[in-house]
């Protein structure tokens, strides 16, 4: 690559970033080991929805009337995306969602996310019940689902900065 470039001032910049690409492509399987199935560019694609987010807020204060539904409609393509990001990073699909958003303009939460309901499932969802537990009334309860709904619900109330009460996920 050095060979390509005639001036000597270009190759320390390529030098720069092929040996940031190197360090990326290395520590990416070693980062999937220490934290699962995440992996250093979907916590890009997060960070970046996040950005987004937080730009649409700032516009939703900005507009008052006219490009409010435009907005609106953007501000929950973001979110959900955003939803089915952390959905699948947990190892689910969304089968239906419903997010509640202070749109009153005159309100110091304006655009800011009051509640979430999820309904989602496992994305292998062919495979058979196996954590099960039967409480004293004859209940059962996929206790496997139990766990990830519960991430699912503090990860997503983390990530909105919203109470943990206000996320319900049901997972079938």
């Amino acid at each position: 690559m050095n060979n390509l470039l005639s001036e000597n001032s270009y190759r320390k910049y390529v030098r720069f970033f092929s040996g940031l690409a190197m360090i990326i492509i290395i520590m990416n399987p070693v980062l999937g080991m220490l934290y699962g199935d995440e992996n250093i560019f979907s916590g890009i694609k997060i960070n970046a929805l996040k950005t987004d987010k937080s730009e649409l807020e700032e516009e939703l204060k900005m507009y008052g009337g006219g490009a409010e539904e435009k907005i609106e409609e953007e501000y929950r393509q973001i979110i959900d995306e955003s939803l089915d990001m952390i959905a699948a990073k947990n190892g689910l699909v969304i089968t239906s969602k419903n997010v509640n958003i202070d749109m009153d303009a005159e309100s110091e939460t304006f655009g800011k996310i009051t509640a979430v309901l999820i309904k989602a499932k496992a994305e292998n969802s062919d495979t058979d019940i196996q954590d099960i537990k039967i409480d004293s009334y004859g209940n059962v309860y996929d206790i496997s689902s139990e766990v990830k709904s519960d991430s699912l619900e503090k990860e997503i109330a983390d990530y909105y900065g919203i109470d943990k009460n206000k996320v319900c996920v049901y997972v079938r």
